[in-house]
């Protein structure tokens, strides 16, 4: 897809094809409608974030399929949540999957390197104990609790419930 915006745009510069048909071709490129699914191949662009696949509901097959579109589009880098170890191990044949099932998440092209900008809002109620203990009560960054990965961000604000507070033992 990345190559046919490069020869979209090349046209409109060479003066074979007019903005507004450009801009029409563009509307009606940013999705691929698979049957089982439409696949938002401009949110990377849009959002800065690839689409993230929504696993559950979805047969292993679809997710391989909705992952196989992306890839074959130029999003290299995919987040799959509430993935089953089913599916994960299915998918996982195909792709480079990094499958983790306390958290039910599958990432293909691995996590990016932190920049240390922007700000990241987390509320969240009791379910969440062991989440946010790992990131505000222990020191470790580990990848067998993910929150714990938002420590490397520079502002992060954590916005938690009384009952939380008290279930981790955080003190104000």
């Amino acid at each position: 897809m990345n190559s046919d915006v490069k020869t979209l745009l090349e046209a409109v510069r060479d003066g074979t094809t007019s903005v507004d048909e450009a801009l029409l071709e563009l509307k009606k490129a940013p999705f691929a409608d698979i049957g089982y699914a439409k696949v938002d191949l401009h949110r990377a662009v849009r959002q800065g974030a690839a689409e993230v696949i929504y696993g559950a509901g979805k047969t292993r097959e679809q997710i391989a399929g909705i992952l196989k579109t992306m890839k074959e589009n130029g999003q290299n880098r995919v987040l799959i949540t509430r993935m089953t170890a089913e599916a994960a191990d299915f998918v996982g044949k195909s792709f480079d999957l990094d499958y983790r099932p306390d958290s039910k998440v599958g990432i293909v092209g691995g996590i990016p390197e932190p920049t240390g900008s922007g700000t990241v809002l987390i509320a969240t109620g009791a379910a969440k104990e062991n989440a946010i203990r790992g990131l505000i009560m222990d020191d470790v960054i580990t990848t067998h609790n993910p929150s714990s990965m938002l420590k490397m961000h520079e502002n992060v604000y954590v916005v938690i419930d009384e009952e939380l507070a008290n279930l981790v033992g955080y003190k104000a």
